[in-house]
């Protein structure tokens, strides 16, 4: 398993660009001094430490607290390549979630709105801990983002991404 120690041995990191560099080459493509890491098709960045992956985000929790956490390290900005401390905390996989960027398929622009055709009104609802949470029908798009925010504060506090 990964230690501190050892994360610092191979690796700097600086808490307010995120960024890790090498401190050792260990092969032609890793000189000393080098930004470490590369981009995933999700946005994450991975560094491999022999022969092992790890998420950017996890090291930079295990090189400033000392220990590999056993919740996700959750970006605050939802931005998975910043790897500030400042950015990053703990969260439950359920908090994870919560802080969610918009679904690709959202067509009304606002996070829990949408469409009730039936009612001719745009409908707020939220779901949180596989409840549904129905905020009603509005005339004015706004009112129905407004609820769905409000609702999604409540239930999720700061992991909110509303």
């Amino acid at each position: 398993m990964l230690t501190q120690e050892k994360l610092k041995e191979y690796l700097d990191y600086n808490p307010d660009t995120g960024i890790f560099t090498w401190k050792i080459a260990s092969s032609t493509n890793r000189k000393a001094g080098t930004v470490a890491g590369s981009l995933n098709s999700r946005g994450y960045i991975r560094i491999r430490i022999s022969g092992v992956t790890y998420q950017a985000n996890v090291l930079a929790w295990l090189y400033v607290h000392g220990v590999i956490p056993t919740l996700f390290v959750d970006h605050i900005n939802r931005n998975p390549s910043d790897n500030r401390i400042s950015n990053l905390r703990l969260a439950t996989d359920s908090q994870n979630a919560m802080n969610a960027g918009m679904n690709a398929r959202n067509t009304s622009g606002f996070k829990g709105v949408t469409w009730n055709k039936c009612a001719g009104k745009w409908q707020a609802k939220i779901v949180a801990n596989k409840v549904n949470y129905h905020l009603g029908v509005f005339s004015d798009i706004k009112d129905a983002a407004n609820a769905a925010r409000n609702k999604a504060l409540e239930l999720h506090g700061e992991f909110s991404a509303y």
